[in-house]
């Protein structure tokens, strides 16, 4: 079964970003502890001061299927509503294929088999 990958990003007014941030740290820990979850971060963008990169990657939709019908996912999305979310562009992707970035003659997009 195929990997999912959450990835996207969200804003929020600058001035609240940190504490926004702040306040999701305690949600990160026991996220990253359910079942399937292979990876869950929330990144501030040094360039633009509103947004927050939001990535995300689970072992099967089962696990992120229970991630997003949990106590973990509503308290973060509640949190970060409540700093007055000014844009969202978050999508999920079904792995297909995979591959490491780097073959014999160094980083390529090519695919080897």
């Amino acid at each position: 079964m195929s990997k999912i990958i959450i990835a996207g990003w969200v804003e929020i007014p600058e001035e609240k970003r940190a504490e926004a941030l702040d306040l999701a740290k305690e949600l990160f820990e026991p996220t990253r502890a359910q079942t399937g979850c292979v990876d869950y971060a929330w990144t501030a963008d040094p360039h633009n001061l509103k947004r927050v990169y939001v990535y995300e990657c689970w072992e099967n939709p089962e696990g992120l299927e229970a991630h997003l019908k949990g106590p973990w996912y509503r308290k973060m999305f509640e949190t970060m509503n409540s700093f007055g979310l000014t844009g969202v562009d978050i999508a999920k992707y079904e792995i297909a294929r995979q591959g490491g970035v780097y073959g014999p003659e160094g980083p390529t997009a090519v695919f080897f088999d």
